[in-house]
């Protein structure tokens, strides 16, 4: 533990209980959830299949991350969010897999 730094939560965001089996309480909610102008953080994933968590990575959407929603299509309920002061849209279904401590609005 200590030479991983104490970690809270796994590569995926899910939670490592200490050393005594406790589970630290997280909230979260689904990214497709939010709303335009609603911003938070990724704190997890609940899709785990590589090919799932490889996208992600290359679209530079990692644990950590701060986004805002900034438009969701009516068509296909597509999201549009901003990371790193970029433009990223993303699918509807990749959306509702995405783990988010939500800040509110910006």
């Amino acid at each position: 533990d200590e030479f991983l730094g104490f970690p809270k939560s796994d590569p995926h965001g899910d939670p490592i209980p200490d050393k005594n089996g406790t589970f630290a309480k997280t909230q979260f909610i689904k990214l497709i959830e939010l709303k335009v102008g609603e911003s938070g953080t990724i704190t997890g994933v609940s899709q785990h299949s590589s090919p799932f968590l490889k996208h992600l990575e290359k679209m530079g959407l990692t644990l950590g991350k701060h986004i805002q929603i900034t438009d969701v299509t009516d068509f296909d309920g597509s999201v549009e969010i901003l990371v790193n002061d970029k433009q990223i849209n993303i699918s509807r279904e990749v959306a509702k897999h995405i783990l988010i401590s939500n800040n509110g609005k910006i």
